[in-house]
């Protein structure tokens, strides 16, 4: 007969009995183990107090014969610890960790020399505690006479008396807990046995109302809680018949619901696609059909400028501004067909292992004359040692050029930019821009990567406001990040981070 069937056909009271001393043999387990581990720790931390005491009288007792080098004397002290029944073995070293003198416990638990002067160990010579699993303590203690380290001593406890003691409180806690159980259990038993006389008064009750054929049955009266029960069944099973019946429908309801809304979705979502796709295509084409008349103009403007001999200062003044608003434009329109390029997935990434240092420290030199001519100092402070990342050359360099011009637009006069280079998580590597610029509340940090969006403090700096998010699409499409954190009135801290490679010029040597 299976444990399982023989569990069964007892009775409810010892049913529950039974798992009532499961559930309290599984708490008392538990607990015991905490127990036991502390008892246990607190026997270590006792006999790590009394080997600490032990060593001051040891240490004040030796440190003559030990500065005098006595080694005799010393070993006929040792041997006096005999009584000390927590001490298992004591080694006093030298500095370099050589051994001076050593007692340890024969089988009969008594202090013996073991002869070792002179011999070299595998010795850390620093103060520690060490608990070892067998319940024994290793204590090294520095012994210091007229300022001086003239020795270090290393005790060890008795693992056979830690034993003893644990075994002991294991023991103690086991007799507690059996005899509660055997009480408690007891009682339970006795109580549910006389609170299920109802419970059995019930089912006896439904036995005569089957073999009654109808006819009236006198039932004794019933506790009662069983009563109310009785009474809440036959409401509850009525009420979750109706209860199921409404939610079926409403499930049908919701079910029509979502199919006709699904289908909206659907809808919805393919002429959104195809407006961004029409859209892309548009700014596409717009941006080819615009830089071919743009070219022009700007051609002929150059070539007009060459005839300086023939033109007043202020046709020179104009056709310099004809040159930079075409630049400016120019600028708008590349920006504007790679965010078409990038929203329509034809933009073109080619990831290789490129040096990040390097590719900073190019941005730097193209930046410099921009950063001087607006009084900034940039500071690059990334190592002149290759570091190597997971990128596309050219896009990386669009996105550094972008961050430093704009370090430098929205930088005060005189300011300063920081660029730093940082290993993190995960393999990757950030590297951060930060200027000492007007910054900008944290509100505006969601604004900064929408396009074409301008900021309120940016008013009257040039800029096209698509800069940030063509970075922040090239990032994302070379499985990077960009990020920002400012401060108004502070500065500005943009970051990028890249996978590294986990290669460096002097790893790889």
């Amino acid at each position: 007969m299976s444990l399982r069937k023989l569990f069964f056909r007892q009775s409810l009271a010892t049913q529950l009995a039974a798992i009532f001393v499961l559930i309290y043999l599984t708490i008392v387990l538990t607990i015991g183990v905490y127990e036991y581990k502390q008892q246990l720790r607190t026997i270590q931390k006792s006999d790590v107090y009394t080997i600490n005491a032990l060593s001051e009288s040891i240490s004040a007792a030796l440190h003559e014969d030990l500065y005098n080098e006595n080694f005799s004397k010393i070993e006929q002290k040792l041997l006096h610890l005999n009584r000390i029944h927590e001490l298992h073995s004591l080694t006093l070293y030298t500095e370099d960790g050589r051994i001076i003198s050593e007692v340890e416990r024969d089988d009969n638990y008594e202090l013996y020399p073991t002869y070792l002067l002179g011999e070299t160990d595998n010795f850390e010579k620093r103060d520690k505690v060490e608990y070892r699993d067998d319940g024994g303590v290793v204590l090294t203690k520095e012994m210091i006479f007229a300022g001086k380290t003239i020795a270090w001593a290393e005790y060890r406890t008795s693992s056979e008396l830690a034993q003893q003691k644990r075994y002991s409180i294991l023991s103690q806690y086991i007799e507690f807990n059996g005899f509660l159980l055997l009480v408690v259990a007891g009682a339970i038993t006795l109580y549910l046995k006389r609170r299920l006389v109802t419970l059995y008064k019930l089912a006896e009750m439904s036995t005569k109302l089957t073999e009654s054929n109808g006819k009236p049955q006198k039932i004794d009266r019933l506790s009662s809680e069983f009563s109310v029960l009785l009474n809440a069944l036959n409401w509850a099973s009525m009420e979750i018949f109706r209860q199921r019946r409404e939610l079926e429908n409403k499930n049908h309801e919701l079910e029509r619901r979502v199919q006709k809304r699904t289908q909206e979705l659907e809808k919805s979502k393919n002429a959104a696609e195809k407006a961004n796709k029409t859209k892309s295509e548009f700014l596409s084409r717009m941006s080819h059909e615009l830089r071919t008349p743009l070219n022009a103009v700007m051609g002929f403007t150059h070539i007009l400028l060459m005839e300086e001999d023939t033109l007043s200062a202020h046709q020179t003044e104009a056709l310099n501004e004809i040159i930079v608003a075409s630049e400016h434009l120019l600028t708008l329109i590349n920006e504007v067909l790679d965010l078409a390029r990038i929203e329509s997935g034809k933009l073109d990434i080619a990831l290789e292992t490129v040096d990040i240092a390097l590719i900073v420290s190019q941005c730097v030199t193209l930046i410099q004359p921009q950063a001087k001519q607006e009084r900034v100092v940039i500071s690059n402070e990334v190592n002149n040692e290759p570091y190597f990342v997971l990128a596309d050359i050219g896009r990386t360099k669009q996105v550094i050029l972008n961050l430093l011009s704009n370090a430098v637009k929205y930088n005060s006069r005189p300011g300063n930019i920081i660029i730093e280079l940082v290993e993190i998580q995960n393999n990757r590597v950030r590297i951060s821009i930060s200027d000492t610029g007007i910054g900008f509340a944290t509100t505006d940090h969601e604004k900064l990567f929408s396009p074409f969006e301008r900021l309120e403090s940016a008013r009257g700096i040039d800029g096209t406001g698509i800069g940030l998010t063509i970075s922040q699409h090239l990032m994302q499409l070379m499985d990077g990040q960009i990020g920002v954190k400012s401060t108004q009135g502070v500065g500005t801290t943009f970051w990028l981070e890249f996978n590294s490679m986990m290669l460096t010029l002097s790893r790889a040597s």
